[in-house]
């Protein structure tokens, strides 16, 4: 069996004494048990995450006409987004821990510097086009 991110993590932090330890047989047990059971949520949508920025910046290209600096509405991406069965996968994967799958992606987006926003429109900019590829 193979730790991931998050179970090292939390192993981390019971060596670093950022946890207290258990004081009875069964403290001990629920906590190796929590332990056992994390998912690291990151690693399982990060496929789909990445699915869904190429998408985005596809369909701004698209309507954009391959111009860079043109401004679309997000309505036009999220509608071309919707019908993509890895974007329903992933939606189902977010709605779990209650976050909204095209504002994940959208903001990854933003956060990494492709794209920007101006209220309802977006812009890519220039090193978007590393994502099609």
């Amino acid at each position: 069996m193979e730790l991931n991110n998050v179970q090292i993590k939390m192993m981390d932090s019971v060596l670093n004494g950022e946890i207290d330890l258990p004081k009875t047989h069964k403290e001990y047990h629920d906590h190796i048990s929590s332990i056992l059971l994390a998912v690291d949520t990151d690693a399982i949508e990060k496929p789909f995450l990445d699915k869904c920025r190429a998408q985005i910046a596809r369909t701004y290209f698209s309507y954009s006409e391959g111009k860079q600096g043109v401004d679309i509405y997000l309505s036009r991406v999220k509608n071309q987004l919707v019908r993509r069965v890895y974007f329903n996968t992933f939606k189902v994967m977010c709605s779990a821990r209650g976050a909204d799958a095209f504002q994940v992606a959208y903001r990854s987006l933003i956060k990494d510097g492709y794209l920007k926003s101006d209220g309802l429109m977006m812009r890519m900019t220039e090193d978007s086009k590393k994502l099609i590829k």
